[in-house]
Formats: C-alpha cells, structure tokens, sequence
C-alpha cells in the first residue's frame, strides 16, 4: 500500500477528505491532489502522522515502522524504494545495488554488519 493510500484510508476512516488534510498542513489543495501521482514527500510524514493522531514514526510507508535510529537520508530511501511495485523484482534489484552503492561511497569502509 502507498503512502497516499494509507492516507487516504486513514482518512475515510475519521470520515475526512484531502481538503480537510491540505488545510490542516497549510498547503493548497492541489498540491495534495498532486500527491496521488507524484507520491507523497516524506518530509510531510511527521506532521501527517500528527493531523491523524497516529503514534510517533506511525509508517505512511508500509506495515513495518521504521526505525528512530535511520537518518533522513535513510528514510526517504526507504520510501522511495517501497514505492517501486513488489512485483517488479528487477527495478526493486537495481535500486538497492544502486542505493547501497550511493551509501558505501558516502561511508568508506562501510560494511554489511554496519
């Protein structure tokens, strides 16, 4: 499930509407309709998280919440690589080589174990 279908359920269940959400964030509404198909920006978690009265790092992002200890970076990997469909093996393949990659050059001597 998407972060903006988590929303979006999230929503119904309080019985209110993306306008309502746009307004509780001070954005306009059609920079959260836009969400649907752009995804929603990680940045906006937090303060999402708070407007649905979920708990503290409540994951927009799927089933497993994601660890206080990972750094921003981290997290907006995280979500970006849990927006690449299951079912595509090869693109989820490509994009954990390339990430893990990205952070061994940023981390020398970095390792599996770290």
């Amino acid at each position: 499930m998407t972060p903006w279908e988590r929303i979006d359920k999230e929503l119904d269940a309080r019985r209110r509407d993306w306008k309502w959400l746009a307004s509780e964030l001070g954005l306009a509404q059609q920079t959260v309709n836009h969400w649907k198909s752009r995804g929603v920006p990680p940045k906006y978690f937090p303060a999402i998280e708070d407007k649905l009265d979920k708990p503290p790092r409540w994951s927009l992002d799927g089933d497993v919440v994601i660890p206080l200890k990972l750094s921003e970076m981290a997290q907006n990997l995280a979500t970006l690589f849990d927006m690449i469909p299951a079912s595509d093996i090869l693109a989820r393949t490509r994009a954990y080589n390339i990430a893990t990659e990205a952070i061994r050059r940023e981390r020398p001597g970095a390792t599996d174990k770290d």
